[in-house]
């Protein structure tokens, strides 16, 4: 039997062209987060709907014992075309699309996590208020989610 190493390959991160200047300069891409802290200009690719169920999800940073918001990680993709980059080009704008591609040796580094899907799918309703606090998994422990107020109210998504 052959093993697999998923280490191997690479992970994907999009932009828009107009961000290249910034990301040189600083040498790094920054969260979401980051970027309005720091008061820098950028031009979003997001999809707004998603944006806002991204700003309802917390994550549980083991090493601060605190919540962080997804907002403040730096999302990647495991496939060479992922649903965003097809949304870009019904658009007609992936020509302004730039597609980084980095070492998935990343994924070992602290802090880092990773989802089996889209992270924004945790059945959170389209126009609710509701938040989920995610603790990750890990190799002691399965994913926990916390929903407040009450609970979810969204379709059913299975990812950690």
């Amino acid at each position: 039997m052959s093993s697999v190493n998923y280490l191997n390959g690479y992970i994907y991160h999009m932009v828009h062209f107009d961000n290249l200047q910034n990301i040189f300069r600083r040498r790094a891409l920054l969260s979401k987060q980051k970027v309005i802290q720091e008061r820098i200009h950028y031009h979003s690719i997001a999809n707004d709907e998603v944006q806002g169920f991204r700003d309802r999800i917390y994550i549980w940073d083991f090493s601060k014992e605190k919540y962080r918001s997804l907002h403040s990680y730096v999302p990647f993709y495991f496939a060479t075309r992922p649903p965003m980059l097809h949304n870009k080009y019904t658009e007609g704008v992936q020509d302004e699309i730039v597609i980084f591609g980095f070492s998935r040796s990343i994924l070992t580094r602290q802090g880092v996590l990773f989802t089996n899907g889209n992270a924004s799918n945790q059945q959170l309703s389209k126009f609710g208020k509701e938040k989920v606090g995610i603790t990750p998994a890990t190799l002691g422990t399965a994913c926990i989610r916390k929903y407040h107020p009450g609970g979810p109210y969204g379709k059913k998504y299975e990812l950690f």
